[in-house]
């Protein structure tokens, strides 16, 4: 039986949209990505400056299940990715400061920035950058898509798939199944403030990353610990679940300077600059245990991947992105 090649656009050009793309396009389908920002990475994400870099999205990641693990040592293989070896613990108390050296899974980074593995696979694609999907249209032929930068129609498209965060979903529920719009609307995400500090020459610690259970912070990590990375030193500080939900609202300069203080009690140094970043949509939290890691509707030709419909991590939005595109090929 010969499989009908078909154009698919796809919404979202985090790991989950490009993974899915990727596997499309390797079946013969016409894929185009569509992504609302600079380039394509989601939360995976790095800032850089003409001298520094620092991830201020996911730290790292790690491999659960046999088939992520088997698609990270080809990453490896390839040079995209490598195992963080650093010392990394847990706070036991800020005063006085003691710590614990924490074990855990293999952690893997991006090289050499936590973006450069999403990018580096996007290349292969048809990425379409400052595109911002605001809605689609049933036509006689497929879906139109309409962004925000273009005041007419995008290409027609037999297909779409959704590689966004749930509550980015819900623009479209007059068009999508009730039922996904449910599960996108009791997923819930804890949002993140990000904060990065820079030195003029490397911290005298003896950690390199730390997991904080107490007060403002969640993580503190510094970048040059990770392989590949250049520059000044460069340290990324996460705010707690609780802290950035309450906080989410308020000026960034303001948490900047509580984030600050409660690095500077852990490591009594101020840095040189500074820069704070809002994620929204930082970790998710899947609603309840549906066993489906992506939607496809063969009759709408619609889909949806995400981290948000598996576990949250990395490895969820690979996987989600895997399904959906399975999803796709058998069932045309």
């Amino acid at each position: 039986m010969t499989q009908t090649k078909r154009s698919i656009a796809i919404v979202g050009a985090g790991l989950a949209g490009v993974t899915c793309a990727l596997r499309l396009q390797s079946a013969g389908h016409s894929v185009v990505l569509y992504e609302k920002s600079r380039g394509a990475a989601g939360r995976m994400s790095t800032r850089r400056s003409d001298d520094w870099q620092a991830d201020h999205g996911a730290q790292y990641f790690t491999a659960r299940g046999d088939a992520f693990q088997t698609q990270v040592d080809q990453w490896a293989s390839a040079g995209l990715v490598s195992t963080w070896n650093a010392r990394i613990g847990e706070l036991t108390s800020v005063q006085p400061f003691q710590w614990a050296a924490k074990s855990g899974p293999r952690r893997y980074v991006a090289n050499p920035g936590m973006n450069s593995l999403v990018r580096s696979l996007a290349d292969q694609l048809n990425l379409q950058i400052n595109t911002t999907i605001t809605r689609i249209e049933r036509a006689e032929e497929g879906w139109l898509l309409y962004s925000k930068e273009q005041d007419a129609a995008l290409p027609i498209v037999q297909a779409v798939v959704f590689a966004i965060p749930a509550p980015q979903l819900l623009a479209f529920d007059s068009v999508l199944p009730s039922p996904w719009i449910a599960q996108a609307s009791q997923t819930r995400f804890d949002p993140c403030w990000a904060s990065l500090v820079g030195f003029d020459q490397p911290l005298d610690l003896p950690f390199d990353a730390l997991f904080i259970n107490e007060g403002p912070l969640r993580w503190i990590a510094r970048n040059h610990s990770k392989p590949g990375r250049t520059g000044p030193e460069t340290w990324t500080l996460h705010a707690s679940p609780e802290f950035s939900a309450q906080t989410i609202e308020s000026d960034g300069q303001d948490i900047q300077s509580t984030l600050l203080a409660a690095f500077a009690q852990i490591t009594t140094v101020q840095p040189v600059w500074t820069q704070i970043h809002k994620w929204r949509y930082a970790l998710s939290h899947p609603a309840g245990e549906s066993g489906e890691p992506a939607l496809w509707d063969a009759q709408m030709r619609l889909g949806v991947c995400g981290d948000w419909l598996a576990d949250g991590r990395i490895e969820g939005a690979w996987l989600s992105g895997q399904a959906c595109a399975k999803g796709v090929i058998q069932n045309e």
